[in-house]
């Protein structure tokens, strides 16, 4: 059974706090009191084992070519997309001085989190798997 971390359950306070951060000590703030990782389950050598025999790649879907992603924490893919979504929207932003357009030459992707997909092939914001907004993020962060 997939792990869903608590701030999941409380969705609605968590958005009303997520939409008032507007400086780092906000992002800390809110780092800490709803993304506490150390409850959070790792996922075993067999699961990490699977993935990797599962996710062979790379992959074209709808024009692009696409990797897949493994992340550590065996949660669900509801609370990956959401957390990956407030660190890559919000926390990264805030964190890290970005300068210049959102391309692979200056080193960004787009990843969905939900289905563990990535490309640095930028295109359409959306993820041609799920249609959930794709996330960018940097290779280098």
């Amino acid at each position: 059974m997939v792990y869903v971390p608590s701030f999941m359950n409380y969705l609605d306070e968590y958005n009303k706090q997520k939409r008032n951060i507007h400086t780092v000590d906000d992002w800390v703030k809110f780092r800490n009191e709803w993304f506490d990782e150390s409850q959070w389950p790792l996922k075993t050598p067999f699961q990490l084992t699977e993935e990797s025999l599962r996710k062979r790649g790379p992959k074209k879907i709808a024009g692009r070519l696409w990797v897949y992603t493994t992340y550590m924490y065996d949660i669900s893919p509801e609370a990956r997309y959401e957390f990956f979504s407030a660190l890559y929207n919000i926390g990264h932003p805030l964190l890290f001085n970005y300068s210049g357009p959102k391309t692979a030459e200056n080193g960004w992707n787009q990843n969905c989190p939900y289905c563990e997909i990535s490309t640095n092939e930028i295109g359409d914001d959306t993820c041609p798997v799920c249609t959930r907004k794709l996330l960018y993020s940097r290779v280098m962060d």
